[in-house]
This record gives structure tokens, C-alpha cells and sequence, in this order.
């Protein structure tokens, strides 16, 4: 439960080509470092972070059955976490564990495919690009429906963008990204077998299909708000959990599901409670959440949890990345000088040093393109950006036809 990160890479080829990862938990962003803790709250004497001193170690959380309470910035407003509203870190790790998943991503940032789900994913063809799904012969909404092309056909054609929900309205779409680039989506061996033709190449092809919506459900409580609420409209599963109760925005529930072919839970129960700040703290202080999984950095928090003595905490890095992006398609920024001007402007080091260090040390500028340090791609390839270089900056803007203004911008 870590989601931390370092500093993009600047430079021609890196602010760029990001673009192509910004979709979900692969998402990748440049510049600057985002921390996040684990915290876990535990009765006794505490065990602090790496090198302190330590006697007993508590039991953070069940190892085996129980419920455990998750103290989060926010609980979702709206169990899709493809539209805008719902596309959130809490909408995303709730839509993790109740739809179906074809990719996850494994302990080491790469996408792992999920064979509860899907048997195999593979690219057959490059001429045009073209990937095979074959789906799990097990793999079943708990209402009994099966998950086949149905479901992949409705996910694409509410993202791809200008489909219409069911009131006339547009669909609303975090990202079209990759499924605009899909030409047809086709089923056979009983809509088992999912075929992906691409219009143009997409090289981030595990990212989509991601928390599929049950087609069948969607499709009479529309796209937009129909997963706003809690109900037997909606409330079908086809991950390791469901949803038992919600709040919108105050609290969610999730217990084992039922029906769940694949590995049982190891929890009975898992709550999250929208806590924040001084809140978080006391909660965890007094037992009412056993674990924090804020979404970024508040120093008062890790203040507060560090000195307590009736708490364990650690801070690790993990595989967010803040990234510069440039609109490459539009004047000035189509212009690669002006981008490397940009680059060469930016002190990454000295934004990581501000924002990332004062709550973990470890964290360092990403000099690589696209990929985070605990993902197996990454590779130090930002070779003439380690540094800013503002001399290089302005001759580079200058030469570009771009003037500083009175005030220096």
C-alpha cells in the first residue's frame, strides 16, 4: 500500500513521449516527487522505522479473517472510476477489487495478467496491431451472467469518445487513450475469445480493459451516474470482493464475495472511512482505523504518527512519477527546441529536494522517459537534463522566437 515517486525526466523525447503512460496505475506524471505512508495502528509498544529501536512487534492487521479499517482521503462518489467524477485514487483501488481486472500490476510496477479473468493476452499481428483475449471459461458477474465480449465491446465504445449515455447525454471520460485507437472489437468461441484490431498502433495495450463494468448492467443504468449508487441495480461483482454497504463519499464496505472463482480473500471485511489531516491521526491514535493510506504528502500527519508510541509507520517509495507533459500538436510546443528550452530550465533536483526529501530521503529525479525506478524498464537515458541549465534554456527560447517578459517569464 505504497504510492510515492520521484521526479520525470525532462528533454527532448521525455516531457513527449510520457504522453503514452498517464493512463491509471500505470500512470506516470515529471518534475516533482509525491510521497505517500503506510501507517498501522496497533496496541503495546510500537516498532519504529528501519534502524530505530525496537522491542516488540505489533500485529498490524489480521493475518487471516476480520475486518480491517482504512483510514483514505477520500471514499468514491461513484463505483466507475472511468468517468471524471470517478476517477480518483479511491475510485480506482475500490474498482481493483470488485470488477474484472485483465491486467494488474505486479510488485514490481509491470502488468501482470490477471488469470482469474483471462487466460491469455496476446498480440497475434502488427499489420494492423492486433490483440487476442481468451476469457476464463469461469470468469462470471455473481449475478450469473457470464464476462465475454459483451463486456470489452461496451468498455470501448463508452471510451473510445463521442458515445452518448443513456439519457442522450456524452459519455464522460477520464481518458480516451488507446481506445480511440481501436478500429473493432469482435467476438467468438461464445464471445470467450475477444478480438482487438488497432487503427493505429498502441504500445500500452495492458492498460485498457482495466475494471470492466458489467455490460449488461451498465447498459439500462447508463454510463455516467448509473454506479452512483448502492442497490440490486448495480451492486454485482466479478473480482474477490463486493460491496456490502456505502456512503458515497463518507464510507465503503467490501467483503468477500461469494461467487469469486479464484483465491479467497484472506480478510472477511475491509472498511474505508474519508479521514484526513488531524483526524486521520486521532483515529489511528485511538484504534478506530488500523491503517492510513493518505494520498500525498502532509508532514503534520507523519509528525504526528512518528512520535506517537502506539504507532508503526514507514514511508517507501513507490511507482508514481509527476511528469511535465507538452501538447506537441499546437504552436509553440510543437517546436522541439522550445520543449528542450523548457527542459533545460527545470531544477529537478532542487523541486525533489523541496517537495519529496523532507518525508523520504531515498527520493532521487527519474531519468528515465517513461518508466519509474521499481518498474524493470527504467533506465537512466536522460543523459544532458541531470541539471538545470538556464544559459541553454535561454538560448534555446531565444532562438525559438520566445522573449522573456518585463517580469522575467
Amino acid at each position: 500500500m505504497t504510492t510515492p515517486g520521484r521526479a520525470g525526466s525532462g528533454g527532448e523525447g521525455g516531457p513527449d513521449r510520457a504522453g503514452a503512460r498517464t493512463r491509471r496505475h500505470r500512470r506516470t506524471l515529471g518534475c516533482a516527487a509525491v510521497l505517500a505512508l503506510v501507517l498501522a495502528g496497533c496496541g503495546g509498544t510500537a516498532q519504529g522505522d528501519a534502524g530505530a529501536h525496537a522491542t516488540t512487534t505489533p500485529t498490524l492487521v489480521p493475518a487471516s479473517g476480520g475486518t480491517v479499517t482504512v483510514g483514505v482521503d477520500q471514499v468514491p462518489t461513484t463505483l466507475n472510476d472511468h468517468t471524471v467524477a470517478g476517477d480518483d485514487a479511491a475510485g480506482r483501488m475500490v474498482a481493483s477489487a470488485i470488477w474484472a481486472q485483465v491486467f494488474r500490476v505486479g510488485p514490481n510496477g509491470t502488468p501482470q495478467l490477471d488469470t482469474n479473468v483471462v487466460d491469455s493476452a496476446e498480440v497475434v499481428d502488427l499489420d494492423p496491431q492486433t490483440v487476442v483475449y481468451q476469457v476464463d471459461p469461469r470468469a462470471t458477474w455473481s449475478d450469473g451472467v457470464p464476462i465475454d465480449i459483451d463486456d470489452f465491446v461496451y468498455a470501448w465504445q463508452s471510451q473510445r469518445g463521442g458515445g452518448l449515455d443513456t439519457t442522450g447525454a456524452p459519455d464522460s471520460v477520464a481518458s480516451t487513450l488507446g481506445y480511440r485507437d481501436i478500429d473493432s472489437v469482435t467476438g467468438s468461441n461464445g464471445g470467450k475469445t475477444v478480438t482487438v484490431v488497432f487503427r493505429t498502433p498502441f504500445g500500452d495495450w495492458p492498460s485498457l480493459f482495466d475494471d470492466l463494468l458489467p455490460a449488461h448492467i451498465a447498459e439500462q443504468v447508463g454510463w455516467n451516474d448509473g454506479f452512483d449508487a448502492f442497490g440490486p441495480a448495480v451492486e454485482v461483482s466479478a473480482g474477490p470482493w463486493e460491496v456490502a454497504a456505502w456512503q458515497p463519499g463518507v464510507s465503503i464496505e467490501l467483503a468477500r464475495n461469494p461467487h469469486w472463482w479464484g483465491s479467497r480473500a484472506a480478510l472477511d471485511e475491509v472498511e474505508l472511512r474519508a479521514l484526513q489531516g488531524p483526524a486521520l491521526a486521532a483515529a489511528l491514535a485511538d484504534g478506530q482505523v488500523q491503517v492510513a493510506y493518505p494520498a500525498g504528502f502532509d508532514p503534520s500527519l507523519l509528525a504526528a504518527v512518528s512520535s506517537s508510541s502506539t504507532l508503526q509507520s514507514a514511508s517507501n517509495l513507490g511507482a508514481t512519477v509527476l511528469q511535465l507533459e507538452f501538447n506537441t500538436k499546437h504552436d509553440p510546443l510543437s517546436s522541439a527546441p522550445v520543449r528542450q528550452g523548457i527542459a533545460h530550465d527545470i531544477d529537478r533536483a532542487a523541486v525533489v529536494t523541496a517537495v519529496g526529501e523532507p518525508e523520504n530521503h531515498l527520493v532521487w529525479e527519474d531519468n528515465d522517459h517513461l518508466f519509474a525506478n521499481v518498474q524493470s524498464g527504467y533506465d537512466d537515458d536522460a543523459a544532458g537534463y541531470q541539471s538545470a541549465d538556464p544559459a541553454t534554456a535561454t538560448r534555446l527560447l531565444d532562438g525559438a522566437g520566445l522573449a522573456q517578459d518585463g517580469s522575467g517569464t
